[in-house]
């Protein structure tokens, strides 16, 4: 099954925006063999049909659908909302069900369902692939699972009260370089209002929380440097990216502001751009890429998917080239966005709703 081309998109307004391009089938990489999309599988979860679609990242062509539950049930009541590979097994986050599903990355097999906690969200593997870690959406709790033995433990992640007026939900984490340290967002309300929500540091092996931040309404992600000084979070609420210093335990001196609320964060190998989810108010798919060595709204450049509505998680490339996007829409599904080449296109239809988003390597 190949790719399929998608119609020309109209050009972004304001400073900085970009215009999609038409890509033919089959047209990436080409000749220039060291700009080919890479080896490797692409995984979506599915909320509405509790299931995964499996992608090959270089032809584009849709591969599987394995189930979560490992069967073909689509009336179950799982929600998969995100997805982390390690140690040749994915691993899903039911926010519906309260578990996590544990695949074979190879054949897609279910190979268990392990107690999440309520409300299970964003997931990311360690560099080593020994730990995946997810928010405990429904706690003030990071989840972290030892893939070696597939057991779960949950950590605190906050220190701010919870009581009958308040709540804290953790939303999503990440990891330092070395794995010692997950890095957590966590949303403050008081009822349905809104508060300021926090950023904080955890050592994975005591649980101790060794920073906590104020930085805006909404935290979504977090994300840390590789030598862990310095962090990124999307605040959803207020539309803006903000730089953390970890050192100092206080936001940094640097933020932009891209006028539609922000979510998934990912950041180029060379740590100078940032890829950025954005969830609307508009009722078009787009993402964006951040230049964080200047944190300038000009500097801004963004990409909208042709017949999305929403956009879920995604993937960018160490050089930057390519991002893989999960999206809603008529087409629902995975886009390729090839940022050098300006061009955008949308991979085979899954249907459903896409929402989280993994690459591996392997597949």
């Amino acid at each position: 099954m190949g790719c399929l081309a998608v119609p020309t998109a109209a050009a972004e307004p304001g400073t900085g925006s970009r215009a999609a391009v038409q890509v033919a089938d089959g047209e990436h990489g080409g000749s220039d063999r060291s700009h080919r999309t890479p080896r490797g599988s692409v995984w979506v979860t599915d909320r509405a049909g509790d299931r995964v679609a499996v992608y090959d990242a270089r032809s584009g062509a849709l591969l599987s659908t394995p189930s979560t539950e490992g069967t073909a049930n689509a009336s179950s009541a799982d929600e998969p909302n995100d997805v982390a590979i390690a140690r040749g097994k994915a691993y899903v986050t039911n926010e519906a069900s309260g578990t996590l599903s544990v695949l074979d990355a190879r054949t897609g097999m279910l190979l268990a369902r392990l107690p999440a906690g309520p409300k299970p969200h964003h997931a990311v593997a360690s560099h080593r692939g020994d730990l995946v870690a997810y928010g405990v959406y429904g706690t003030n709790e990071v989840g972290l699972v030892d893939t070696k033995r597939d057991t779960v433990r949950r950590v605190v992640a906050s220190t701010r009260a919870v009581d009958a007026e308040h709540t804290v939900l953790t939303h999503s984490a990440s990891f330092s370089r070395s794995g010692r340290t997950v890095y957590v967002t966590n949303e403050v309300k008081r009822g349905a209002e809104q508060l300021a929500g926090t950023v904080a540091a955890i050592d994975v092996e005591s649980g101790e929380i060794r920073c906590e931040i104020e930085v805006g309404l909404r935290p979504s992600e977090v994300l840390t440097t590789r030598r862990g000084s310095t962090g990124y979070v999307s605040v959803r609420n207020e539309n803006m990216i903000k730089e953390v210093d970890w050192r100092r335990c206080q936001l940094g001196g640097s933020s932009v502001d891209l006028g539609e609320q922000v979510d998934t964060l990912w950041l180029t190998g060379d740590e100078e751009r940032l890829s950025v989810g954005l969830r609307g108010p508009a009722t078009v798919a787009r993402v964006a890429m951040v230049d964080v060595t200047t944190f300038d709204a000009a500097d801004v450049q963004y990409w909208t998917i042709p017949g999305g509505t929403l956009t879920g998680h995604q993937y960018t490339t160490a050089d930057g080239r390519y991002t893989y996007a999960a999206f809603e829409g008529d087409s629902a599904g995975v886009a390729l966005i090839d940022h050098r080449r300006n061009a955008v296109r949308v991979l085979p239809t899954m249907g459903g709703r896409p929402h989280g988003l993994a690459f591996t390597r392997t597949g």
